[in-house]
C-alpha cells in the first residue's frame, strides 16, 4: 500500500514537471511571435545603410534597394519613414531589409518604431534616395579609413557624383540657442552637396534624435557638440541614378516639405538663431504675434537656466526693441530716469541685457509719471500705442509694466521713486529682488550715462559703488545666476 502510494507521487511529480517544460515551451514560443522579426537576428553585420531621405510622393527607393542589396550579405538596408509608405514600396523580402515607420498606431509594439533596435552593425551610412554605391570594396575601405582616423574625424563624407561638394565650419551654441556657420577651408563641420555620411553607430546612439530630418542638418548640428570634424573622401563616392523632382509641382512641394522639417529640427533642437557666413540671420523663436519662449518665472529662476540655457536670443531681441522704444517715450515726456537693479548690472559688465535675465528694470522719479500721457492708466485699463507696445498697471504692487505686444509679454519694469529725507524710496519692494533696497538720493545727482543695447542710458553716477551698495562687493566681476550658482559652470 506505502509502495503504490509513493509510485503515485513519483508520476504525479513527473507528469506536473512535463506539464511545466510544455507550458514555458508555449509561452516563449508565442514570446517569440509577438516580437519583431528584425529585433531577433544575433548576426552581426559590417554596414546598416540607413535611406531616411525621400519622398512618398515621389521616389526611387526600389530600384535604389534592389542596386544595394545585391552588393554584399554583410550589409543590412534600413527605411525610416515618418509613416507606413503609401502606396507600399516593392522590395526583395528578405531579413535584410527593414522598414521602419516612425508612427505609433494600435496594435503595433513601441519596439518596432525604434529604428536603433533594428541595427546590427558597428557602422552606419546615411545614403540619400535614388543613389548607388559603386562596390563594396570600395566601402570597405572608406570603414577602414574611419577605423584609422577615428581620433581625428567623426564621420566620413561620401559625395554623390556629379554633385559638388564644399564645406562649412558650424558652431552650435546651445546656451544661446544659436547655430552659426561661417566659411571654412580648415575644419569641415558640415558639409554643403548631395552626399552620403557614414559614421559609427555608436556616435549616432549619442545624439538627441538621430533620425529627425532633413537628417544630413540634423547630423552636422548634433555632430558639432563633439568637436570632431568630418573628412570629405573622394576615393569612395557614390552615384546618382536618376534626378528626382524635375517636374516643377513636385520640385516646389519638396522644397515646401523640407522647410517644414527644417523649422520643425530647429523647435527639437532647441534652436531660436542661425547666424550665416554671409552676415545674414534666421530667427526662428518668440515675435510679436507669438507668445514668448518660456512660461511663468518662479523664485527668479526661469525653467531654461535649470536647462543649461541662457535667455533665448529672440526674446532679448524683443527686449532691446522695448528698451528703445520706452526710452525714446521717456525721454521725449522730459521724464528723470535710470537704469536699475540688474539691468545696470548688466549695462556695467557689458552694456548689454545680462545673458539670463528676461526684463529690464528702470526706475523713474514719482512726481515725473504726470509729465507722461502713457502713465495715465490704472489697473484695468491698459494703453496699446501705435507701435504695438502695452503699457499697464503692474498688478504685483505700485509700479508699471511696458509689455512688447498683448501676445508677447517680454516687458520693462518701470518703478516709481521718491526722495524722503534724502533717500530713495518706493512704495512696493520685490521679495525676491535682493538688490530691491532704499538709497541715497546723492546717487542721481547729478545722472550719468551708460553704455545699454545701442543706447546712452540714463544711469546712476558712480555705477560701481551704487551697485556694490545695492548687490554687495564684487558683483560686476563675479556673474552669478539668480540662486548664486556659477554660470559658466
Amino acid at each position: 500500500m506505502r509502495i503504490n502510494k509513493c509510485k503515485v507521487y513519483i508520476i504525479s511529480a513527473l507528469l506536473l514537471n512535463l506539464f511545466m517544460i510544455i507550458y514555458f515551451i508555449i509561452l516563449q514560443h508565442k514570446d517569440l511571435k509577438m516580437k519583431p522579426d528584425n529585433i531577433q537576428r544575433q548576426t552581426r553585420q559590417e554596414l546598416t545603410v540607413i535611406i531616411r531621405e525621400y519622398e512618398e510622393f515621389e521616389n526611387n527607393l526600389e530600384n535604389t534597394i534592389d542596386k544595394l542589396y545585391g552588393l554584399s550579405d554583410r550589409m543590412d538596408i534600413v527605411i525610416i519613414s515618418d509613416k507606413i509608405p503609401y502606396p507600399p514600396i516593392k522590395h526583395t523580402s528578405s531579413d535584410r531589409i527593414t522598414f521602419i515607420s516612425l508612427e505609433s498606431t494600435i496594435k503595433k509594439s513601441i519596439l518596432t518604431t525604434r529604428p536603433e533596435r533594428f541595427i546590427r552593425s558597428d557602422f552606419v551610412l546615411f545614403m540619400p534616395d535614388s543613389t548607388s554605391m559603386s562596390s563594396w570594396y570600395d566601402m570597405q575601405e572608406a570603414i577602414d579609413l574611419l577605423i584609422k582616423s577615428t581620433k581625428l574625424y567623426s564621420a566620413i563624407v561620401l559625395p554623390v557624383l556629379p554633385s559638388q561638394v564644399n564645406c562649412q565650419k558650424l558652431k552650435f551654441d546651445v546656451k544661446k540657442w544659436t547655430v552659426i556657420y561661417t566659411d571654412s577651408e580648415s575644419k569641415c563641420d558640415m558639409v554643403i552637396g548631395n552626399h552620403g555620411i557614414l559614421t559609427k553607430t555608436e556616435s549616432i546612439l549619442e545624439f538627441t534624435d538621430p533620425f529627425i530630418r532633413p537628417l544630413h542638418l540634423s547630423f552636422y548640428i548634433q555632430n558639432s557638440l563633439n568637436d570632431y570634424p568630418v573628412l570629405i573622401y573622394y576615393k569612395t563616392v557614390l552615384s546618382s541614378l536618376r534626378m528626382l523632382f524635375s517636374e516643377p509641382h513636385n520640385s516646389w512641394k519638396h522644397k515646401k516639405l523640407e522647410d517644414q522639417r527644417r523649422q520643425n529640427l530647429f523647435k527639437n533642437l532647441g534652436i531660436k538663431l542661425i547666424k550665416h557666413a554671409n552676415g545674414n540671420e534666421e530667427w526662428f523663436g518668440c515675435s510679436k504675434h507669438t507668445a514668448r519662449c518660456f512660461d511663468t518665472v518662479v523664485n527668479d529662476m526661469p525653467e531654461y537656466l535649470y536647462l543649461g540655457r541662457w535667455t533665448p536670443p529672440c526674446c532679448h531681441k524683443a527686449l532691446k526693441e522695448t528698451v528703445h522704444h520706452v526710452f525714446e517715450i521717456l525721454s521725449d515726456c522730459g521724464a528723470r530716469f535710470w537704469l536699475e537693479g540688474g539691468s545696470l548690472l548688466g549695462a556695467a559688465r557689458g552694456g548689454d541685457i545680462i545673458p539670463w535675465d528676461y526684463d529690464v528694470d528702470i526706475g523713474i522719479y514719482k512726481d515725473d509719471l504726470s509729465k507722461c500721457e502713457e502713465f495715465k492708466i490704472d489697473a484695468k485699463n491698459a494703453i496699446i500705442d501705435e507701435d504695438g507696445f502695452v503699457w499697464e498697471k503692474a498688478i504685483e504692487g505700485e509700479f508699471y509694466r511696458v509689455q512688447y505686444s498683448e501676445t508677447n509679454r517680454l516687458h520693462v519694469d518701470i518703478f516709481p521713486f521718491y526722495s524722503k529725507n534724502g533717500t530713495m524710496t518706493k512704495n512696493t519692494w520685490m521679495k525676491t529682488h535682493r538688490q530691491d533696497t532704499e538709497f541715497p538720493e546723492s546717487f542721481l545727482k547729478p545722472l550719468t550715462k551708460i553704455q545699454f543695447v545701442g543706447l546712452d542710458a540714463p544711469a546712476p553716477n558712480n555705477v560701481k559703488k551704487f551697485l556694490e551698495y545695492k548687490f554687495g562687493k564684487g558683483v560686476i566681476e563675479n556673474p552669478k545666476y539668480p540662486n548664486s550658482q556659477d554660470p559658466h559652470s
